[in-house]
């Protein structure tokens, strides 16, 4: 080793002679980059490159760019390896930084759309089992908005999303804010419907108990809809589209309530938004 790669990982070079190599390799390193280096000690390639992370002296991980070349005899037999080891922490740490800002509401910091989205393409990616849905709307955000001004709307939108993520926090389960005044909670592995409606019910509670932000107590309810079913066969666009349908039924029935998506309430809605009125013969339009 050199002294670039001391400096790197904080050990000398007496030290380094203690370990093996595999002693400073990060655990959780994935089983295709233990593959490659088993085909390169065989002589079956000449090189690879991967991103791995390494302990250093402190007890600190450090995220490099590795390059492993074979050195092979006249004869073409594997001799040895050089590893060329670049320090990439920074750039990596950046990058977590601008993905993290990409998916995450910078009000809030819930997860936003795109995540949300991502996470809910995963899971009808693997077909299997139950999911639920609930997509809500404060009720006369505006209101409080327009009577106490916006930065008290943020601050409010802020606890809102914190009792959200503390009500349904769990393995399977994701709120995000869809922005404005929506969030949308992803319920995963439901039983039936009821796994999704016991969700649905701990938000409007929480949200019942009393808000003080900046020596006012703004009331905060909130109108739920619900849509669980089969994973298998679900599409995104449908789940969206049927969610958002059962939230303005929510609304319509009274507000600070959730209402259950109905696949013929909808049918009948939507049977009543095509219906066409024909003048009558000899009418004039």
């Amino acid at each position: 080793m050199n002294q670039a790669l001391q400096d790197m990982l904080g050990f000398s070079v007496e030290e380094m002679r203690q370990y093996n190599i595999r002693d400073l390799m990060h655990p959780e390193d994935g089983s295709n980059v233990w593959r490659l280096y088993d085909q390169l000690t065989a002589g079956e390639c000449d090189h690879y490159r991967a991103e791995k992370r390494f302990r250093r002296a402190d007890g600190e991980q450090v995220w490099t760019h590795l390059t492993l070349s074979l050195v092979r005899d006249d004869h073409g037999e594997p001799q040895y390896q050089v590893a060329m080891i670049e320090d990439v922490t920074d750039r990596h740490l950046l990058q977590n930084r601008l993905r993290y800002q990409a998916l995450h509401d910078p009000l809030t910091g819930l997860p936003n759309r795109a995540l949300f989205l991502e996470r809910l393409g995963r899971m009808l990616k693997r077909a299997k089992g139950r999911m639920g849905l609930c997509y809500l709307d404060l009720d006369d955000f505006k209101v409080i908005n327009t009577s106490l001004g916006h930065d008290i709307g943020d601050q409010l939108l802020v606890e809102v999303g914190r009792r959200l993520d503390l009500s349904v926090s769990g393995e399977g389960k994701l709120v995000a804010r869809m922005g404005g005044d929506e969030f949308v909670i992803l319920v995963g592995d439901t039983q039936d419907t009821q796994d999704v409606v016991d969700v649905a019910d701990r938000v409007l509670r929480e949200l019942g108990s009393p808000i003080h932000i900046g020596g006012h107590e703004p009331t905060v309810s909130a109108s739920i809809g619900i849509v669980e079913r089969a994973v298998a066969g679900a599409v995104a666009a449908d789940l969206m589209r049927d969610a958002d349908i059962t939230l303005y039924w929510a609304k319509a029935d009274g507000k600070s309530r959730w209402a259950l998506f109905e696949p013929d309430r909808a049918s009948n809605a939507a049977d009543a938004a095509t219906t066409v009125l024909l003048p009558t013969k000899g009418s004039v339009t």
